[in-house]
């Protein structure tokens, strides 16, 4: 959520989405998103491309800074945390993965 947020703060949105989520998970140091992605054919390299496009082309709130100092989702992105959370407690994972959060965003519409 730390870095959704600084994604947010950087493009000027005023809540976190799933764009930022994805963002956040793709680019999470030692993450095994990435390789994920990988095994899936997806080439990374231009879903961040695409990615940071679609935050560039989303309406700018006028916020950016360290005036927002709270997280704030959209209801995409709760719905993709909810599901995580119900992803994880079916396989019996004491803690929401970053798999389980990138297979809830991905499938999130946009």
């Amino acid at each position: 959520m730390v870095r959704a947020n600084e994604f947010v703060q950087r493009y000027g949105h005023r809540r976190i989405d799933t764009e930022h989520l994805l963002l956040a998970l793709i680019e999470q140091v030692r993450s095994p998103v990435p390789k994920l992605l990988e095994m899936l054919q997806v080439d990374v390299n231009a879903l961040i491309d695409r990615v940071t496009l679609t935050l560039k082309a989303s309406p700018v709130s006028g916020i950016t800074g360290s005036s927002i100092d709270k997280y704030h989702l959209t209801t995409r992105a709760i719905q993709v945390v909810d599901l995580a959370i119900e992803a994880a407690d079916q396989l019996e994972e004491k803690s929401v993965l970053p798999e389980h959060l990138l297979q809830q965003s991905l499938m999130m519409p946009h």
